[in-house]
Parts: structure tokens; sequence; C-alpha cells
């Protein structure tokens, strides 16, 4: 989702949804083990989202391309 789009539908620009999970067609229960393993909440990332800032540092190609799809469309 381009920065303009999230904007418009309401959404922070610089948050990963679930919504953008889906869209990159990544597998949920894998998702929601990654995140347990760098101790992101689940319950919050599902309500909330997670700031892109929180995973830019993290080196996972995956975690690149949805941040990169998220920011770029």
């Amino acid at each position: 989702m381009h920065v303009e789009h999230a904007k418009a539908a309401g959404r922070h620009p610089d948050r990963i949804y679930l919504s953008d999970i889906r869209r990159m067609r990544y597998c949920h229960a894998g998702v929601r083990r990654w995140c347990a393993e760098r101790g992101i909440d689940w319950a919050d990332f599902v309500k909330n989202g997670v700031p892109v800032s929180r995973l830019e540092s993290i080196d996972d190609a995956m975690c690149k391309r949805l941040i990169k799809a998220v920011r770029h469309g």
C-alpha cells in the first residue's frame, strides 16, 4: 500500500498491519512465531500494527520485502 493510500484509508503509513501480512501471503502461524522470537506482542500487532522503525534493524529478507512493499506498493 502506497503511503498516500495508507493515509487515505486512515492507516498510519509507517506501521505494518495484519492486512499487509495477508497481502504478502505470509503464513500467519509463521509470522506469529517470528514475532514471538523477536519480542513483538502478537495481540498488540494484530490490534495496532507495529512501527516500521521497530522492524528496520532486523536482518531478515522477508521482513525487508514486507517493509519495501508497504512503503512503495
